[in-house]
């Protein structure tokens, strides 16, 4: 019973202290985002990430991801998007894509 309640703690400290979004959060909102095009998403291998604020709650994203096209080889590609949080952090928009 301790334990659950040391546990229970310890996530609502964890969320009492999160912020709604920042660039590490826009760099793996991102990764989940790019996933959803790729033909194989578990094979996915993010690099060179960088997430550049440009506005009060949109970041610009960019970097390289090797994935296994529809033939099993590895291939790598170069994206960039722009993500928007909602003021509260919930909701997420994503514009700008090139891949």
């Amino acid at each position: 019973m301790k334990t659950i309640i040391i546990i229970l703690s310890f996530v609502l400290f964890s969320c009492a202290e999160h912020k709604p979004h920042d660039t590490a959060t826009a760099k793996v909102i991102t990764e989940y985002y790019i996933q959803e095009f790729l033909v194989s998403p578990s094979t996915a291998e993010f690099s060179q990430m960088e997430a550049n604020k440009i506005g009060e709650h949109k970041y610009h994203v960019s970097g390289c991801v090797d994935s296994q096209n529809g033939f099993g080889a590895m291939m790598r590609e170069y994206f960039s998007v722009d993500v928007e949080f909602s003021p509260d952090g919930t909701k997420s928009e994503f514009s700008n894509l090139e891949l």
